[in-house]
């Protein structure tokens, strides 16, 4: 069966979608977000998480040990959703802008990254505020 006009639209999106992917699994991969806190996957739209509490700092043993308790804390995440989408005049792709095109869409794997990045770094701030 050949190919009609119609059918380009969907081959296109799909390889903009797979580049999409791809820049945000390199971007990803190199993103503060693991350095600096737990990724927990989960599929439900609140999410309960249990932690005991850190450990003691280390002190100079003299005489007796101080075994100091574990706190029990609990804290909720609620899932969110987020987008950012872009759109594409049909006369850029009929002018063949392909790489201007890929460049935007990595673009946006960048931003969503970024995005990422800066929500996780806010919770974080506001633990440190709240946990005064």
């Amino acid at each position: 069966m050949p190919l009609v006009r119609s059918d380009l639209l969907s081959l296109v999106e799909a390889g903009l979608r797979a580049e999409f992917f791809r820049a945000y699994r390199r971007l990803d991969e190199t993103s503060l977000v693991p350095q600096i806190a737990t990724i927990v996957r989960t599929n439900l739209p609140v999410q309960k998480y249990g932690w005991l509490g850190s450990v003691p700092v280390m002190r100079e043993f003299t005489d007796e040990r101080q075994p100091a308790g574990l706190g029990v804390y609990e804290y909720t995440i609620s899932d969110q959703v987020w987008e950012a989408s872009i759109a594409v005049e049909r006369r850029a792709l009929e002018d063949e802008q392909y790489d201007m095109i890929r460049m935007r869409v990595r673009d946006l794997a960048r931003e969503v990254v970024r995005h990422k990045e800066q929500l996780v770094v806010e919770a974080l701030i506001r633990g440190a505020i709240d946990g005064r």
